[in-house]
């Protein structure tokens, strides 16, 4: 039995290291050892600008060529292509099945051509899995041409599903199996063992870490339960050692754990961890860290270590939201410990989600103004609702889009578009004030913003222009929250 292990290409506007990683190829061959297997990184060295599909036509006016740090999007693309693979190796390795790993649903378009390119040279059986199938399994074996969907943790039952296949046995009577033939029963919180996840980037030796599973809380909005269950889990920390024990230089540690805090013993392993192999790295917490874990005794011991920046996860200024969304806290006791978090002296940064059902412009406004107030950074998220999860049912099923229609800045009936984006750009505009090294091109936008109060672009060849944003939002901006500043 051969496996073949590919990613697919994708577009949106920008690439993160978690995106589409061949890091989770080298994984998943890994995870089903007994055969022999190769992988092939589809998204590797290729990005090509593409134009805008027409369910994103909305944001084609607001793309350009701005030189400042709170630009916009300059453009769209495709990451990766279909063919960009060695054929030869495919041919001789021949396969007998094909996995195909997908980050997000938004992305099924680039599966979807991945599938149909492989088809046309193989007769494989094709096996999908990923946060993205998981969110909505009976949709792509509907409407992608793969043989089976794997949801949840591949762990569960894909070392499984590949022996049956090799041996031409049943598959219906396993869970979390979707086949054309058969939809089966999910359980995601069947007790599994797991490895760390690991990816190392070489040019500047960072190493990217996923080390738990699964989240107990329950957020209306949040798809982790989708793709890992509720029950919290932790790999094995001597598994943990060996994966330090792989790299002789290490310069930073990225943790994308959703929830490493919340078991404080475990989590003071992992630093200690880090802190044996790799005593100077930098530690960066980059899904965020819950920052209800962060005790007064938790902060004076992260002082010990040599902790990055702070990215912290809040929600919504408004109660009722956060209540409304089960997020388990108050906008006080978010004020309390973010106040303690940022005496520190680390860097922080604070994501906020724009657009929740039940949100309003209002409501988005006073969080970026609360947020202002504050020495940290704004990272504003624009709302998209995951297939599958619990917030899908306060959206009116005409305002439901999917797949590429469903990323970036869509209103959902709620807020519209344009609000979206002149809240992003107002969040990109306080940011570039508060950032201490600016090039002289946004010293001069931000100054000459403030003096018009329009958000103020600057070209290449040194022209400006003014951003078709909300103009009530705009001037609701620059006289609330901007107010008499004079940039310097």
């Amino acid at each position: 039995m051969r496996v073949a292990l590919f990613n697919h290409p994708f577009n949106d506007f920008y690439k993160s290291p978690s995106r589409m990683s061949s890091g989770i190829l080298s994984y998943l061959a890994h995870m089903i050892g007994n055969y022999e297997s190769i992988c092939f990184d589809v998204v590797k060295h290729i990005v090509t600008p593409i134009d805008l599909p027409d369910e994103l036509s909305y944001i084609a006016p607001h793309i350009c060529d701005d030189i400042t740090d709170y630009s916009f999007f300059r453009s769209y693309f495709r990451f990766g292509a279909v063919h960009n693979f060695n054929h030869k190796d495919f041919k001789v390795f021949s396969p007998d099945v094909i996995l195909i790993t997908t980050f997000a649903f938004c992305y099924a378009d680039g599966l979807k051509d991945q599938i149909e390119y492989l088809r046309k040279l193989s007769g494989a059986v094709i096996i999908i899995g990923g946060s993205g199938v998981s969110s909505n399994p009976q949709w792509y074996i509907e409407n992608v041409r793969s043989d089976f969907c794997v949801v949840g943790p591949a762990e569960i039952v894909l070392p499984e599903l590949i022996e049956r296949i090799n041996r031409g046995v049943g598959t219906e009577d396993l869970v979390n199996v979707f086949s054309s033939a058969h939809m089966c029963k999910v359980d995601l919180n069947k007790n599994y063992n797991f490895k760390p996840y690991y990816s190392f980037n070489k040019r500047n030796k960072t190493l990217q870490l996923q080390l738990t599973r699964g989240c107990p809380k329950k957020c209306q909005y949040c798809s982790i339960g989708l793709t890992a269950g509720n029950k919290f889990r932790k790999s094995n920390p001597d598994d943990i050692e060996n994966v330090f024990k792989l790299f002789p230089t290490i310069k930073r540690v990225d943790f994308e754990d959703d929830n490493l805090s919340c078991d404080s013993k475990y989590f003071f392993n992992v630093l200690d961890i880090v802190r044996k192999y790799c005593p100077d790295a930098l530690i960066s917490f980059e899904n965020g860290i819950d920052f209800t874990t962060l005790t007064d005794d938790v902060l004076e011991r992260l002082q010990n270590y040599t902790i990055l920046q702070y990215n912290i996860s809040f929600t919504s200024a408004e109660n009722s939201i956060l209540d409304t969304h089960h997020r388990g806290y108050t906008v006080d006791q978010f004020e309390v410990s973010i106040r303690k978090i940022i005496k520190t002296g680390k860097p922080v940064i604070v994501y906020f989600i724009a657009g929740l059902p039940g949100d309003t412009a209002g409501n988005i406004f006073n969080t970026i103004k609360y947020l202002f107030s504050l020495d940290v950074i704004i990272g504003i998220s624009p709302f998209y609702a995951v297939p599958g999860t619990k917030v899908i049912e306060n959206i009116k099923e005409s305002n439901k889009p999917f797949m590429t229609s469903a990323m970036s800045f869509n209103g959902y009936g709620v807020i519209s578009e344009l609000e979206k984006i002149t809240f992003f750009m107002l969040t990109r505009f306080i940011n570039a004030m508060k950032k201490s090294n600016k090039n002289e091109f946004t010293v001069l936008g931000l100054k000459k913003s403030i003096e018009e109060k329009k958000i103020i672009g600057i070209l290449n060849d040194g022209s400006t222009f003014e951003y078709q944003l909300d103009s009530g939002l705009v001037k609701q901006f620059f006289d609330e929250i901007i107010g008499g500043v004079l940039y310097e």
